[in-house]
């Protein structure tokens, strides 16, 4: 059993589609996956600095709404702003 004070799973509610409690932490492991690629090649690539800082904002905002339910149109900016850094 998971403690409740890391709130690792996600319950059912007005927002939530799923009937059960379902892990939310998978955006962790697709993350650091997604990390340790770009670091490897890194050297090689030029311009993924803005891609990297993207994902991360991304996965920033993940965890915080994990926590804290952000509004939708936080969330909006956020991603726009972090899609902006990975084309810039």
């Amino acid at each position: 059993r998971t403690p409740a004070r890391f709130r690792l799973l996600a319950t059912p509610g007005q927002r939530k589609v799923h009937a059960s409690a379902t892990p939310q932490i998978g955006g962790v492991g697709i993350y650091l996956g997604l990390l340790a690629a770009c670091l490897v090649v890194m050297p090689v690539l030029d311009g993924i600095t803005g891609y990297l800082l993207g994902a991360s904002l991304v996965f920033a905002m993940g965890l915080v709404d994990d926590q804290f339910d952000l509004d939708y149109r936080i969330k909006f900016v956020v991603q726009f702003v972090a899609a902006a850094l990975g084309v810039a």
